[in-house]
């Protein structure tokens, strides 16, 4: 793949929405499993302790990482676990994320075993181009003299408060250096002051927020005895969602979404709206609900088909 290219698919990821989507910790894992790989995105297979050394994720930071590469249509998993002696897991690099762009064939091999039943066939090790990646022992090395202090250009504002980090290019990012008050307040409830505003700058406003709930969630089931050294923990190890959990705005979206339904509902047994047209094949339906208003159900020369969910109903426009 022509280094264009390779550019192309990260300015697409971003431009795509899917980078935005991605949890900070899959976002910092993402690069650790891309220096392995190659031109050709051949899949890799660097075990867990490098990973964790790599990235600065603990067990669970990890786990949460790939679920979300996964679910965003990055990386695909294939089990290292097999009967005859486990090996670390191998990383197919894919790109099935929504509204993917740039078509990219990674190079795969042999076919891959199902999920679970083994591993990947073992390739010689992958090794990453020069420069891409750190020595193993870089780590425990110190830093170069003066690698700590910033230098001072023309155009950085010598003045305190928040600044703004522009990148220039193809791609236009914005990154501000700033806590929001009500981000800082928020982790007053948990932090002093000044560690609720170190957190705020660290993280963003959402993934605190989505921390906080799912701190209070489990506190309300008896399962979080500190809530504070809880939060620090979920925040840094990027603790998944529990079972049953969803975030404030979350439920106020259901909550419109249903309103939203309910009032369509109503238009179709008042006879104000009769039919429905597919938006991707055009396909036409009569349209009608139950009295108890509980489903919308369209008929069409192919028979009747009863629709409740927002996903279903959005792929139809009502007339």
């Amino acid at each position: 793949m022509a280094n264009n290219a390779f550019f192309k698919f990260f300015q697409d990821l971003v431009l795509s929405g899917t980078w935005r989507k991605l949890t900070p910790s899959a976002r910092a894992l993402y690069p650790v499993l891309a220096i392995h790989t190659d031109k050709n995105f051949k899949p890799v297979f660097p075990s867990f302790k490098r990973l964790k050394q790599l990235s600065g994720l603990g067990n669970n930071g990890l786990a949460s990482a790939l679920h979300s590469l996964e679910a965003n249509g990055l990386v695909r998993v294939w089990s290292g676990k097999h009967k005859s002696g486990n090996v670390p897991n191998t990383y197919e690099f894919v790109f099935e994320y929504p509204q993917c762009q740039v078509a990219l064939a990674p190079q795969r091999g042999k076919a891959a075993p199902l999920t679970g039943l083994g591993h990947a066939p073992r390739r010689a090790k992958p090794a990453p181009n020069a420069g891409q990646t750190l020595p193993p022992l870089a780590r425990d090395l110190a830093p170069p003299r003066g690698t700590n202090k910033k230098k001072r250009t023309r155009k950085e504002s010598t003045t305190k408060g928040p600044t703004t980090t522009n990148i220039q290019g193809d791609v236009h990012i914005n990154i501000t250096h700033d806590a929001s008050p009500a981000v800082v307040d928020a982790l007053k409830q948990f932090f002093s002051e000044r560690q609720a505003s170190k957190l705020a700058k660290e993280y963003s406003p959402e993934y605190i927020q989505e921390k906080i709930e799912i701190t209070r969630f489990n506190q309300q089931r008896g399962k979080v005895r500190d809530p504070a050294a809880f939060l620090r923990k979920a925040l840094s190890e990027d603790f998944g969602r529990p079972a049953g959990f969803s975030t404030t705005t979350e439920r106020a979206e259901n909550r419109a979404r249903v309103r939203q339904v309910r009032a369509l509902m109503e238009r179709i047994l008042n006879r104000e709206i009769s039919v429905a047209r597919h938006r991707a094949s055009g396909q036409v339906s009569l349209v009608d609900v139950p009295a108890d208003l509980s489903y919308i159900i369209l008929q069409n020369q192919r028979g009747s088909r009863c629709v409740n969910s927002w996903d279903d109903i959005q792929q139809y426009e009502f007339e």
